[in-house]
């Protein structure tokens, strides 16, 4: 059951923005290269905090799920599906990095094992 409702919650995100094809195709014309993503299965956002921090996740699938490429400070990041928070929001972790996506598909939480996250919204 948490399977199938991670899925829906990515596929919906998937749908949702492949709905906006135009406004994409603009916004990856201007993404550096090392960002864009020709796969369909792909799909990537950028995310930033109030203060300017910026990170990449890139969600692809794995396996019968989806997990996350998360790109920070110069390093690439594979963080896999854990699960869901206790608001019900899918959780993908590598063990020191996580990554929680809230409902609205544009926002998230990044947090290690030792902080309680920041919060990043999509530009």
């Amino acid at each position: 059951m948490k399977n199938l409702f991670k899925i829906s919650i990515l596929l919906m995100l998937a749908f949702s923005l492949t709905a906006c094809g135009s406004k994409e195709e603009s916004a990856a014309e201007s993404q550096p290269e090392s960002v864009r993503n020709d796969d369909p299965m792909n799909v990537t956002k950028i995310m930033s905090t109030e203060k300017g921090d910026t990170v990449v996740l890139t969600f692809f699938p794995k396996g019968d799920e989806f997990a996350i490429k998360l790109k920070i400070d110069g390093q690439e990041i594979e963080l896999d599906p854990k699960g869901t928070s206790d608001k019900g929001n899918p959780v993908f972790s590598d063990g020191h990095y996580g990554w929680e996506m809230f409902v609205d598909g544009r926002s998230g939480r990044l947090f290690t094992d030792d902080s309680e996250g920041q919060f990043y919204k999509e530009r």
